[in-house]
């Protein structure tokens, strides 16, 4: 696996990678992520063979900016408000597919899970190549990495070393039905989520 620091030449070679259908490894404001082209369907299934996740769970969408996120999912009013606290930062979204060529190349039902994540690292490397299919960068079960030298997860092809990361993962709040619910409790707390939606 190749090794870049989170600088403007790791990003663009990153950014590359993920262009090319390869899998990377980065620092986002909560963990250490695991990512792909969304689009890329063969780069997709990469993801569930390494980390061993059973196709019942569907992999998040990391997005670089509340208008991308729009792009691919139906954002109501209360994602709305949500989105303009909370984003970007630790909160994912359940919405909607809008997307219907991520919804195919990602075997979604009719809900995607979104977020926009803050940080210098992160928010370089989703710049310089648009949206990532992304979930924690560990093997299903185990702890979740809060730094490069953290992860154990064979089969990547890049690694970006950008030091620590938040260290606690996103909270998940199921926006796609009537009332938002809570499904993960994680950085930010879901009463917080729940009182502004």
């Amino acid at each position: 696996m190749i090794r870049v620091a989170c600088d403007a030449a790791g990003i663009q070679e990153a950014a590359r990678a993920a262009g090319s259908g390869r899998v990377i490894i980065f620092p986002t404001d909560t963990v250490y992520g695991v990512g792909c082209d969304p689009y890329d369907a063969g780069a997709v299934d990469a993801i569930y063979r390494i980390k061993s996740r059973s196709r019942s769970e569907p992999l998040p969408v990391l997005a670089p900016s509340v208008e991308a996120a729009a792009g691919m999912a139906e954002m109501g009013p209360a994602a709305g408000r949500i989105a303009g606290r909370f984003w970007p930062g630790a909160v994912t979204m359940v919405l909607p597919v809008r997307d219907a060529r991520l919804q195919e190349s990602m075997r979604l039902g009719g809900t995607v899970a979104v977020r926009v994540p803050a940080g210098g690292c992160i928010s370089g490397i989703l710049g310089a190549c648009g949206p990532l299919a992304g979930t924690s960068a560990n093997v299903s079960g185990e702890p979740a990495p809060s730094s490069a030298g953290a992860v154990r997860l064979p089969g990547c092809d890049l690694l970006v070393d950008g030091g620590e990361s938040g260290g606690t993962e996103s909270t998940i709040v199921d926006v796609s039905g009537p009332e938002p619910a809570i499904l993960r409790e994680g950085a930010v707390p879901g009463g917080e989520i729940l009182r502004i939606s």
